[in-house]
Formats: structure tokens, C-alpha cells, sequence
């Protein structure tokens, strides 16, 4: 995620400044996306009841959205 944050293209995509890192928000919220989840997807998936605790937490966002 650092690498792809100084790339001139990736930076005009997600209108960040080229060459520089922003830890203020862009960088950690890709990293949360694209790493943390999977992970807790898959620590979820080992240990099942880790998975059904965080699914009854995640309810009522899954009865807000459309």
C-alpha cells in the first residue's frame, strides 16, 4: 500500500499528493480494507465462534443498509 501511495498514477486516482505518504487517513484506511478484513476473515472462519460473535456485532449495519 506504501509503494502503490507514491505512484504517480495511484496518487492522481485517489487525489493524493505524488511521492508523499498521507498517514493521516488514505494510507490506513486501504491497509484496514485490503489487509486487516481478510485477516479477520480468515481468523473467523478458524475459529467459529469468534466469526458468529462478530456477525450478531455487524447486525444491525447489515439491517441499515439497503
Amino acid at each position: 500500500m506504501v509503494r502503490l501511495e507514491k505512484d504517480p498514477v495511484m496518487s492522481r486516482l485517489w487525489a493524493t499528493h505524488a511521492g508523499r505518504i498521507d498517514w493521516g487517513g488514505g494510507v490506513i484506511r486501504q491497509i484496514v480494507l485490503y489487509g486487516a478484513i481478510p485477516i479477520l476473515t480468515l481468523f473467523a472462519t478458524g475459529f467459529a465462534e469468534v466469526g458468529r460473535s462478530a456477525l450478531r456485532w455487524l447486525e444491525p449495519v447489515r439491517k441499515a443498509l439497503p
